[in-house]
């Protein structure tokens, strides 16, 4: 009524202050705009698929720009099921609401009450110097798996990308950093950090001279850190190709979230593997929480072990929730602080490469 405001559309509303059926609404809402009838179900059919494509991105990881070039290949289909909405709504002035095609889709349904069963839900299944700003459940039988595109536009091969998630304060940064000394003298590596509205990581890494400044970057996303590692990977992966480009060739790419909850996971364009760290003082029940974080990740990085005496965390318990909720998906327990802590993601980061090459 804001956009379009009606006095038609207010009267209407204000007569059924419970509110009415969506696609009634979103009828009136049409009329208001100016719009004609296939126009209204065009927005109808665009609502329809594209909701599902933006939880797919969300839930699974999936590539966005996959996601939506999916969308582009379905707009014949789209376009037909929108004419004959209109046509039928046509008929249906002259012959009466038996006109309107009364096609459904039960699997919806159905699908929906079989997962409700489920013991674990999709929900809960299912990473000179410059500074860049963004514009706004599985399991593997194997070590891992190249999702994002694995050769550039030239056809060579690109760099592996390993993706490190988790909580703020959990050790990523320190993760990063403690990687690349362990392997800076057998691989080519580069990093791009994500903070919202600095570039903090970044800094960290420079003072410390984990790598030479070319080999850095940073992302400010200016929003959630999930959102420019899943939802729109963008500005991520120009910081990737521009690494690529400027000091290549590269093997491995470790690319940083900034803090985020038990929900963070990488898209499956950026990054071909995911470490999701916690620690120890975030408490023992983490690993139990679940979320797609703690249970998808290729490698569970418990950090901080060396902290548990201190803050009451029972370190096997928490291995055996991770057991619990990853079933055959490794969990490393490290403390940065001793020597040799980060030689079980090094570990892991050596496999997905063999494995990728």
């Amino acid at each position: 009524r804001a956009t379009w405001p009606s006095r038609r559309s207010t009267r209407w509303l204000a007569a059924r202050p419970r509110g009415a059926h969506q696609p009634v609404v979103l009828g009136v809402t049409a009329r208001a705009a100016g719009l004609g009838s296939e126009d209204a179900a065009h927005c109808v059919v665009y609502e329809t698929v594209s909701g599902p494509a933006t939880a797919a991105v969300r839930l699974l990881g999936l590539d966005p720009f996959e996601a939506t070039a999916v969308l582009a290949r379905l707009t014949p289909e789209l376009d037909q099921v929108a004419r004959r909405a209109a046509e039928a709504a046509r008929r249906a002035q002259g012959e009466g609401t038996g006109a309107l095609p009364a096609a459904s889709a039960p699997l919806l349904d159905i699908t929906a009450q079989a997962h409700a069963g489920w013991p674990v839900r999709l929900l809960r299944l299912v990473t000179p110097h410059r500074s860049r700003t963004m514009h706004l459940d599985h399991t593997h039988g194997h070590a891992t798996a190249v999702s994002a595109d694995a050769a550039r536009p030239d056809g060579t091969k690109r760099a592996l990308r390993i993706g490190l998630g988790g909580p703020v304060g959990s050790g990523k940064t320190a993760t990063v950093a403690a990687l690349c000394r362990e392997l800076r003298d057998e691989l080519s590596i580069a990093v791009v950090t994500n903070d919202i509205y600095t570039r903090e990581d970044a800094d960290f890494l420079l003072r410390n001279a984990v790598l030479p400044p070319e080999r850095i970057q940073a992302v400010e996303t200016g929003a959630c850190p999930h959102t420019a590692i899943r939802d729109d990977i963008s500005a991520n992966l120009e910081a990737v190709e521009d690494l690529e480009e400027a000091v290549g060739p590269l093997d491995l790419i470790l690319v940083e979230s900034g803090g985020d909850n038990l929900t963070a996971t990488f898209s499956k364009g950026l990054v071909d593997a995911q470490v999701f760290v916690i620690d120890v003082a975030g408490g023992d029940d983490i690993p139990r929480k679940g979320g797609p974080g703690v249970t998808t990740a290729d490698l569970l990085v418990v950090n901080k072990t060396d902290l548990a005496p201190y803050v009451g965390s029972d370190l096997g318990r928490m291995a055996r929730d991770a057991e619990a909720q990853r079933g055959e998906l490794p969990v490393a327990f490290t403390s940065l602080a001793s020597e040799g802590g980060v030689k079980p993601v090094a570990t892991g980061s050596r496999a997905a490469r063999r494995w990728s090459a």
